[in-house]
């Protein structure tokens, strides 16, 4: 697979797969060509083109694409809850799926509306958004540790008319609704859903509301539903991502992003799973899903990607040490997608036993870097054959961009550019591309990009140039065999266990107190969370009250979910660093946590 893909590629030295366009003044670029100069003597503009050979993108709704090889597996089980046992065939899941499409229709929704989804990981996850995109709905996702008055911030902008939520999250989502102003949904759905190990959502459906379990077992209508004769173009998931800056926007991915980054990621050279001539997996593949699927990580690249393989994903509502070893034990997965501090864990604990790794095959890592360090505690209690890979992408790309080589020994790369995707390295400064070797900002392009930000034209202007190259606000750099690693970020957000946390939304909180004058957040190092937010705070001078900063921290930490909690504790200052535009200097902030 290598040297066939090196056969597209430019040799720049043995083993080595870049490929450079040089700028010129008529169109700011050459034709691909092909040079024995190292990159170390070339001072012309590179970009970086994937290794690996296109692939065609059906033109299709998200539906279709994912049941293409329903007729393989009808009776294997798609999603099985790994707390209460509950569980869907493919064909139930279908079946169900159109269904809740019908639903949507007779409630009047299909193209122009927008369903809200406010659900914990559960085995209907899947069902409601491929049901909605069937309907035509374009489906938003949110945290479901959402308070009513963050839920209401995303409401506000999107304009839900229905919400798929549990019995436990109602209330949550009416006050959302009411604190939005927005009229009450015109279908508001309830999925009876285990809360945790220990606490389960008995499932009692509120007044007002529809029974998930109720509403699939009426029969759609018969013929095409509105979805199937919507333009692949047309949006199909909205989640919200503070992209490089500000607060979270609603990031418009199309069906076709969606599609493009599934078809991208069956490529051999970067598949994990094992799978037969026609993209399917093995009937025992078991993925377990804790990652949440509101977040792109999990919906994407866990959620969708492995459904339309005809894997068996087992769902958590959240990650619980005890239970998710115990689904490692009785699942046996041969893949398992995590996060840092999920690899920390794994490497580290000590009720983590050789037996409960002893079946897998490949690790995938993402939202943030795993350092070697924590890869090879991990490693020492993997079995032997287990590979350690890594990749990089973000929401605004749905989301891969760059994916790590089956075969790879180098395990703190994210790997090389995916089929149809280019890569480049940009000064920060000067937007000068850079050569190997040379941090910089990652900015990228391929049928994956979204289309842009709903609603705000001026954040997608400066994050999307108008010929498709998208910034990526992180900061990292090429070797010479065009594999990338990840080293910073220029986003102001945080990253807490994966999740996004932007600075500007917990100082708008801060300043809402009585007795603040001016705030500051930044994140700060944690070794479980990789990150948390900390405050620094300027106080009126002329207060009506005596605060401490625990009364700041508790002011915030009722108004947020845990993981955007100031952790990192608040501190008290006599001034915010600015630059002479007024803008915080984070890094100045950042450098006195040292």
């Amino acid at each position: 697979m290598l040297c066939r893909s090196l056969s597209r590629c430019v040799a720049v030295r043995p083993a080595a797969a870049c490929v450079y366009r040089a700028a010129t003044p008529e169109n700011g670029r050459h034709p691909l060509t092909a040079t024995s100069r190292s990159y170390a003597a070339s001072t012309e503009p590179i970009v970086v083109r994937s290794p690996f050979p296109d692939v065609e993108v059906p033109a299709v709704p998200l539906f279709q694409y994912m049941w293409q090889n329903l007729d393989r597996y009808p009776d294997r089980v798609a999603t099985e809850c790994g707390l209460t046992g509950r569980r869907y065939t493919y064909a139930e899941a279908r079946t169900a799926a159109r269904n809740f499409a019908g639903a949507l229709v007779g409630a009047g929704l299909g193209p122009g509306h927008v369903l809200s989804v406010f659900l914990p990981n559960c085995p209907e996850f899947p069902i409601v958004v491929l049901g909605a995109n069937e309907a035509g709905v374009v489906v938003t996702t949110t945290n479901p540790k959402y308070t009513a008055e963050e839920l209401s911030k995303q409401l506000r902008d999107c304009r839900p008319s229905a919400a798929v939520t549990t019995p436990a999250l109602h209330g949550t989502v009416v006050r959302a609704f009411q604190e939005a102003g927005l009229p009450p949904p015109r279908l508001l759905v309830t999925v009876p859903a285990a809360a945790s190990s220990t606490a389960l959502d008995p499932g009692a459906t509120p007044e007002g509301a529809a029974d998930f379990q109720q509403l699939v077992q009426r029969a759609a209508p018969e013929g095409e539903l509105p979805g199937a004769l919507t333009s692949p173009d047309q949006v199909f998931i909205m989640p919200y991502s503070s992209g490089t800056t500000g607060l979270p926007k609603g990031v418009m991915l199309s069906n076709r992003n969606i599609v493009a980054n599934l078809q991208q990621a069956r490529e051999p050279a970067i598949q994990y799973s094992e799978v037969d001539s026609d993209g399917v997996c093995g009937a025992d593949d078991a993925i377990p899903v804790v990652l949440p699927m509101f977040h792109i990580y999990g919906l994407s690249v866990v959620m969708l990607q492995k459904f339309s393989l005809g894997a068996k994903l087992v769902t958590l509502p959240k990650f619980e040490p005890q239970l998710y070893l115990d689904v490692l034990a009785k699942h046996k997965p041969q893949l398992l997608f995590l996060v840092p501090p999920m690899v920390l864990f794994l490497g580290g604990h000590p009720m983590v036993q050789r037996r409960h790794l002893e079946s897998v095959r490949f690790v995938v890592s993402g939202a943030a870097p795993a350092g070697q360090m924590d890869i090879d505690r991990f490693l020492e209690r993997a079995s032997p054959a287990t590979s350690f890979v890594q990749a990089y992408g973000l929401t605004e790309a749905s989301p891969c961009v760059l994916n790590s080589e089956r075969a790879t020994k180098k395990q703190t790369t994210v790997g090389k550019p995916l089929p149809n995707t280019s890569v480049k390295v940009v000064d920060v400064e000067t937007s000068r591309v850079l050569g190997p070797n040379q941090p910089g900002e990652i900015v990228t392009k391929g049928p994956q990009v979204m289309l842009g930000y709903y609603n705000n034209a001026k954040a997608t202007a400066e994050t999307l140039s108008a010929d498709g190259w998208l910034r990526t606000g992180d900061i990292g750099y090429y070797d010479a065999d065009c594999d990338f690693y990840i080293v910073d970020r220029i986003k102001e957000l945080i990253k807490v266990k994966g999740f996004q946390v932007p600075p500007a939304e917990l100082e708008e909180i801060l300043r809402s107190h009585p007795a603040v004058e001016e705030a500051a957040v930044v994140g700060v190092p944690d070794e479980r969370s990789g990150e948390v937010p900390r405050a620094y705070v300027v106080l009126k001078k002329k207060a009506q009250q005596v605060v401490t900063p625990q009364d700041v921290a508790k002011f915030v930490d009722a108004k947020v979910a845990d993981y955007k909690k100031l952790a990192g504790g608040v501190h008290f200052i006599d001034a915010i660093p600015k630059n002479p535009s007024g803008k915080i200097l984070r890094r100045v902030l950042k450098q006195q946590t040292r």
